[in-house]
């Protein structure tokens, strides 16, 4: 588990650039900083969506039925839509910021004694 120097406090993704938007405190100062990080977002789907951009050829297995999924980078509004459609998808809709969380911060200690 790696240690963080930083405490992050907000996240926003931008549908236009394609970024999230992170706030943040460090240790030096109680000023709220910003970042911007390039997030390109994914979910996971039944491999018979037909997908015209890019995909990622590993193999995914749905852990309760052990059905093949590919992952596949799309916008998030289409990506709710196909959540409500009749193809399986791997999980519940998940916002590009909770992805974006579990993806980079999944192990990863963060400081105590910095105050939100």
């Amino acid at each position: 588990m790696k240690k963080i120097s930083f405490l992050p406090t907000k996240f926003k993704y931008n549908n236009y650039s394609k970024n999230i938007i992170m706030y943040y405190r460090d240790g030096k100062t109680t000023k709220l900083n910003k970042t911007e990080i390039p997030f390109d977002y994914y979910i996971y789907i039944s491999p018979s969506y037909r997908t015209y951009g890019n995909t990622d050829s590993e193999e995914y297995r749905l852990l309760t039925t052990n059905e093949k999924l590919i992952k596949i980078y799309i916008n998030p509004r289409d990506a709710y839509d196909l959540y409500n459609g009749r193809l399986t998808t791997g999980e519940a809709d998940v916002s590009p910021e909770q992805r974006f969380i579990c993806d980079s911060f999944a192990d990863v200690e963060f400081p105590n004694d910095i105050k939100p």
